[in-house]
């Protein structure tokens, strides 16, 4: 069927409210001829249209008085004009009509032909007709949808313990709405833990929570135009109110230069009456508030920051985790975990010697390219700054990669770097031993050949600081009740663990490989 000279789909939607005229035509039906040649085709010259009640049409008795449908009776319509209704439309295939506004149905069209001549009969005509061709017409609405600050396209909402619903602003929002339309008369329906306290009847609705569970927000409202009016109802919205408190966000985890105050903060959680700090009390240590229990890393305070002094002491440079629990009565804790970089960072004077070149702990070939690089894990200023000295005499440079050669057999070179910044300087040192051959294999000039170190893990025990050659990611050092002592985000390589201010004991070590899997080690650490 086509709709204003445009096929049309069934269903059609014709929006709620529409009353302008529409011309509605099928395509003329053909009737059957004999065989004979040169035949010309013959198209059924009436149509039987029935049309949605409320309607109107064109009378078919040639007098264009306007008719209004009840739904059920037919009209038929043979070639002509039907100007009643405006322009003129030609033919039984097609009808003028005016839709109500608001009702929709059925549209059926027949055609019917009594210009066929019978064949036991010459020369008598006989009446056809064909099968119903029907459309639905549906009278859809604009979108009603109930919508919150959380939910801001609709959809199920979930709020933590302690949190406020008023705070989510609960309101319905509309689809386009097209010219002479409009809501009117929102009602609101709550259900479960959702209960309220004044204006279900507004688009402001005062609704509150009682308790943990599961509820629900219903809404209704009349939709207007063109004089017909309808009840639309919105999908409800499901509600559900967590045990727990919501998870502390960080606001402000500033990055400290060793011997820094700062402060350390999260956004207040609703319903929250308490904080609980957990921190590495070696690195940061705060202020003004006392720990829960002689010797212990857990500090309390009522509001949602802490400040906290970064401890200058030797080995007190890194990233250290900060955990914090919010608490409240008659809601579960939760919590949130940070990490701070104190002081510059951690020195790491890498050795990359030639490709394929042999190379053991501080034993390297002779006479071959060597590339050092210096680089701060964790590192929390952006104006590092580099000087060099190679063998004691300085090099002029600025960057964090220097490239050399390997002395001869028999001769060492000595390189330190000094990394500088905002937050101070650290200095690296690394002595290399040449030799013509290493661990037994021979220094061939143009065939050097790789060996790995043995060890991934060195010094064990260690004292002051622990190697791991690692494959890139998190490497953390936990004592044997599970708590994390020493940790390092980095990248693929030779990294150290700060261990001088970790007490003598068995510790466990876990850090990822080459192929990314994690490794877990026992360490000894002895002073």
């Amino acid at each position: 069927m086509q709709v204003d000279g445009t096929t049309v789909s069934n269903p059609y939607s014709l929006p709620f409210g529409d009353n302008t005229g529409l011309v509605l035509k099928v395509p003329a039906l053909s009737l059957p001829q004999s065989p004979a040649p040169n035949q010309v085709a013959r198209f059924a010259v009436t149509y039987r249209w029935i049309i949605p009640s409320g309607w109107r049409y064109t009378d078919a008795t040639g007098n264009n008085v306007i008719r209004t449908s009840d739904g059920t009776t037919a009209v038929d319509v043979t070639d002509g004009y039907q100007a009643a209704l405006g322009t003129g439309v030609q033919g039984g295939n097609q009808i003028r009509v005016l839709p109500a506004p608001s009702t929709g149905g059925t549209i059926s069209v027949q055609a019917i032909d009594n210009t066929c001549s019978g064949r036991t009969n010459p020369g008598a005509t006989v009446n056809s007709i064909s099968r119903v061709f029907s459309t639905t017409v549906n009278r859809p609405t604009p979108a009603l949808t109930i919508v919150s600050n959380r939910t801001p396209q609709g959809g199920p909402l979930t709020l933590f313990c302690g949190e406020s619903l008023s705070d989510q602003q609960v309101r319905y929002l509309t689809g386009p709405v097209p010219a002479g339309g409009g809501f009117s008369s929102p009602l609101f329906a709550v259900s479960g833990v959702v209960r309220s306290f004044c204006c279900l009847n507004s688009n402001n609705p005062g609704l509150t929570l009682n308790g943990v569970g599961t509820g629900s927000i219903g809404l209704t409202a009349t939709y207007t135009r063109n004089g017909a009016s309808t009840t639309v109802t919105a999908a409800p919205v499901a509600v559900t109110v967590r045990s727990d408190l919501a998870p502390p966000v960080f606001t402000a985890l500033p990055n400290l230069c060793q011997g820094e105050t700062k402060t350390l903060r999260v956004a207040p959680v609703p319903g929250a009456q308490s904080y609980q700090w957990t921190l590495p009390s070696s690195f940061l240590t705060p202020t003004t508030v006392a720990p829960t229990a002689p010797g212990s890393y857990r500090y309390i305070t009522q509001g949602p920051e802490i400040t906290v002094t970064a401890s200058s002491a030797p080995y007190s440079s890194g990233s250290v985790l900060v955990d914090v629990v919010a608490g409240g009565s008659g809601c579960g804790s939760s919590s949130a975990t940070g990490s701070v970089i104190v002081g510059l960072g951690d020195r790491v004077l890498a050795v990359t010697p030639s490709p394929g070149s042999v190379f053991y702990y501080d034993q390297v070939c002779a006479n071959q390219p060597i590339q050092f690089t210096a680089t701060i894990d964790q590192q929390q200023a952006t104006d590092v700054s580099y000087s060099w000295e190679v063998d004691g005499v300085a090099v002029a440079t600025s960057g964090s990669t220097i490239n050399a050669y390997t002395p001869g057999p028999g001769q060492s070179i000595s390189v330190s770097v000094t990394a500088s910044s905002a937050c101070g300087s650290l200095i690296a040192t690394r002595t290399l031993y040449a030799a013509s051959s290493i661990d037994g294999q021979p220094c061939e000039a143009g065939a050097y050949r790789t060996t790995p170190a043995p060890e991934a893990v060195y010094p064990n025990p260690a004292d002051d600081k622990l190697y791991v050659q690692q494959g890139g990611g998190e490497v953390t050092l936990y004592n044997l009740q599970g708590q994390p002592v020493s940790h390092r985000s980095a990248k693929p390589g030779l990294i150290h663990l700060n261990t001088k201010h970790l007490p003598t004991g068995l510790y466990i070590l876990h850090y990822p490989n080459a192929t990314g899997q994690t490794v877990r080690q026992q360490v000894r650490i002895e002073h």
